[in-house]
C-alpha cells in the first residue's frame, strides 16, 4: 500500500488515473453504442437546437423551431441548458453524434472525479483523497444514470455537486472571497444542468452547511454562504426566471397526476417492487451502495478513526439523509414540503448518495487495509466482504442489462439521431394547449382558399404573403405561445391558438403581408443581462484574486531569497 501511496503523491499521475477511470466509465458507450432509453431522442433534439443556434450566433435559443415536425417545442426554454450546450459544442467539434456523447460523458465524469477528489482532500491526504475521485465514476447509481435509466442531465449534474459541497466546506473553514465566488459558480452550474438535482442539492447544501459551520463564526459564515447562493441564483437567472414566470404554459405541468410520475409510487424498497414498480434494479443499486458505505463506516469505527469520523460527519449525514428520502418512511416529509414532490422520483436522491458515498468509501480504504493485515481472520473477512460487494455489482449490471434497454449500434447512430431531430418529441415539452392532431396539417401556412407565399422561415420569424380573398384566418404550423407577436400589413395583429394549439392570425380582404416574430419578455431580457454581468464580475474577481496571490507568492520567494543572500 505504501508503494501505491507514493505513486499517488504525484499530481500528474492522479490526473492521468482520473482520465483512465473516466475512460473506463465511457468504454461501453464507445465500443457497444449508446444505451437506449425513453428520454434519449429528446436530449439530442435539444442539442441540435443549441447547435443550430450557436452556428447562427445565438448561444441560448428561446424556441426549438425544428422539433415536433416543425411545430416547435419549449424544451430549450424550460430545460436547463448546460448539458445540451456542451453536447452541441461536442458535436460541432467531433462532427459525429456518437463520438460527441462519448466526449461529453468523459468530460463530466472527469470533472466529477476531480471535484470528489478536491472535496475529499479537505479531510484526507492527497493520496487518500484520490480514491474518492476514482470511485465516484464507478458508484453504482452513477453508472446506471447512463446505462440504465438514461438520465443524462442528472448524470452531468452529479458532477457539479462535489464542487458545491467543496466550496461550502471552504467557506465554512476559511471564507475567502474566492471560496464564495467558487460556491456561486458551482451552484449556478448545478442549476443550469439539472433542476431536480438543484432541488435535492439545495436542501442538502443547507443541511451540510449547518453541520460543518463553526459556531464561533456562525453569522459571518452564514452571510458568506447566502452571498454565494445569491450570486449563483443571479448567474443562472436567465434560465430560472422563465421557469418561474411561464411554467403554466408548459405541457409538462399536466403530467404530475399520472402514476408513473407520482413520487409515492417511486420509492425504493417499496411494496410495488414486485408489482411492476419502475426500474426495480434501482433497489439493487440502493442496497449495494448502502453496503459499500456501511462497510466503510464500520471499518473506520473498528480502526478507531474517531477524529476522521468527526471530520466526515457532513458526508455521513448527507448519505443518511439521501437514503432516508429515497425510502417510503420519508413520505410524511414529502407531504409536509410539497415542493420536493416536483422531483417526481425519490431515487433522484441517490445523486447525493453517490457523492457522499464516494467520500466515505475512499476514507475507509487505508483503515480497512490496515484491519485486514492484522490477522489472517481479518483478511478472510475482508475478502468475503469484497466478494459480496463484487457480486452485488455484477447483480446490478445484470439487472440493468435485463431491464429492456439495448445499445443503439454505433454504425448508424448518427442516422438514428438525424431521424429523431425533427420528429415528434415528448409531449412534456409541448405548449400547454397543444394537441397531437395539430400534426395532421403538414403545410406551413393554410389560409382557406387564398394562396400563401412564404418569403422567409427562420427559428424566430415567419414571413409570408397571402393573396387577396375573403376575410378569414391564416393557420401557421407553429405551436401557439404568448411570446409570438404578429404584424399584418405593418399593423399589430392578434395571435390566437386554434383548437389544436397551432397559431392562427386573422387576415383582411386585401393582400396580407404577415410577419410573425418570437419576442422575449422584458423581465427575461433583464435576467439575461444580470446573468452575463454576474459571470463577468465573478470571472474578473477570480482572475484578480489569482494574480494577486501569484504576486504575493513571488514577492515572498524573492524576499526569502534576498534574506538568504544577506545572511
Amino acid at each position: 500500500m505504501e508503494k501505491i501511496d507514493q505513486i499517488l503523491e504525484n499530481r500528474r499521475t492522479r490526473i492521468l488515473l482520473f482520465i483512465a477511470a473516466s475512460m473506463l466509465v465511457v468504454a461501453p458507450t464507445f465500443f457497444f453504442g449508446v444505451f437506449d432509453g425513453p428520454d434519449i431522442p429528446q436530449h439530442f433534439q435539444f442539442a441540435n437546437t443549441f447547435e443550430q443556434a450557436i452556428r447562427s450566433g445565438d448561444l441560448y435559443p428561446a424556441w426549438a423551431a425544428n422539433e415536433n415536425l416543425g411545430y416547435g417545442s419549449l424544451g430549450p426554454r424550460f430545460y436547463p441548458p448546460l448539458f445540451s450546450f456542451v453536447l452541441a459544442l461536442a458535436h460541432i467539434l467531433m462532427g459525429n453524434w456518437h463520438l460527441a456523447i462519448c466526449l461529453v460523458f468523459l468530460i463530466f465524469t472527469f470533472v466529477g472525479a476531480v471535484g470528489s477528489y478536491l472535496l475529499a482532500k479537505e479531510f484526507l491526504q492527497p493520496h487518500q483523497a484520490f480514491w474518492a475521485g476514482a470511485i465516484f465514476g464507478l458508484m453504482p447509481y452513477h453508472l446506471v444514470q447512463i446505462y440504465g435509466i438514461s438520465v443524462y442531465a442528472e448524470f452531468a449534474g452529479c458532477s457539479a455537486l462535489p464542487f458545491c459541497f467543496l466550496f461550502v466546506t471552504r467557506v465554512c473553514k476559511r471564507g475567502t472571497a474566492s471560496d464564495v465566488i467558487g460556491l456561486a459558480c458551482s451552484y449556478a452550474a448545478l442549476i443550469l444542468i439539472h433542476l431536480p438535482s438543484s432541488i435535492t442539492g439545495s436542501i442538502c447544501l443547507l443541511i451540510y452547511a449547518l453541520v460543518m459551520i463553526s459556531r464561533a463564526k456562525i453569522w459571518a459564515t452564514l452571510s458568506k454562504l447566502a452571498i454565494g447562493a445569491s450570486l449563483g441564483l443571479l448567474a443562472s437567472s436567465a434560465y430560472w426566471l422563465k421557469m418561474v414566470t411561464e411554467l403554466s404554459w408548459l405541457q409538462h405541468t399536466k403530467f404530475h397526476n399520472e402514476r408513473v410520475f407520482d413520487y409515492s409510487y417511486n420509492f425504493l424498497i417499496a411494496p410495488n417492487f414486485f408489482d411492476g414498480g419502475p426500474y426495480p434494479f434501482l433497489t439493487a443499486v440502493f442496497i449495494v451502495t448502502i453496503l459499500m458505505a456501511g462497510l466503510s463506516i464500520w471499518g473506520l469505527y473498528t480502526s478507531k478513526e474517531f477524529d476522521l469520523l468527526t471530520r466526515l460527519r457532513g458526508a455521513i449525514i448527507l448519505f443518511t439523509v439521501s437514503v432516508f428520502m429515497a425510502l417510503p418512511i420519508s413520505q410524511p416529509v414529502w407531504e409536509l414540503f410539497p415542493f420536493i414532490q416536483t422531483i417526481q422520483f425519490p431515487f433522484r436522491w441517490l445523486t447525493i448518495t453517490t457523492v457522499s458515498g464516494s467520500i466515505i468509501v475512499a476514507s475507509a480504504i487505508h483503515p480497512l487495509y490496515s484491519y485486514a493485515m492484522r490477522s489472517p481472520d481479518n483478511m478472510r473477512y475482508m475478502k468475503l466482504a469484497t466478494g459480496v460487494l463484487a457480486m452485488g455489482f455484477v447483480f446490478v449490471l445484470n439487472l440493468t442489462w435485463m431491464s429492456g434497454w439495448a445499445a443503439l449500434p454505433t454504425s448508424n447512430f448518427d442516422q438514428w439521431v438525424d431521424n429523431k431531430i425533427s420528429s415528434q418529441g415528448l409531449d412534456f415539452w409541448w405548449t400547454a394547449i397543444a394537441k397531437k392532431e395539430a400534426f395532421d396539417t403538414k403545410e406551413r401556412v393554410v389560409s382557406n382558399n387564398r394562396k400563401p407565399t412564404i418569403t422567409d422561415w427562420q427559428p424566430y420569424e415567419r414571413d409570408f404573403t397571402v393573396e387577396p380573398g375573403n376575410p378569414g384566418y391564416a393557420r401557421i404550423a407553429t405551436f401557439f405561445y404568448p411570446r409570438w407577436q404578429a404584424e399584418v400589413n405593418g399593423k399589430a395583429a392578434t395571435v390566437l391558438p386554434d383548437e389544436n394549439g397551432a397559431i392562427i392570425i386573422q387576415l383582411p380582404q386585401e393582400q396580407s403581408i404577415v410577419r410573425l416574430q418570437f419576442q422575449e419578455s422584458p423581465p427575461v431580457k433583464i435576467a439575461i443581462a444580470f446573468s452575463i454581468i454576474t459571470w463577468l464580475l465573478m470571472t474578473f474577481a477570480l482572475t484578480f484574486t489569482w494574480i494577486n496571490n501569484e504576486f504575493k507568492m513571488r514577492r515572498s520567494v524573492a524576499n526569502l531569497a534576498a534574506n538568504e543572500i544577506s545572511c
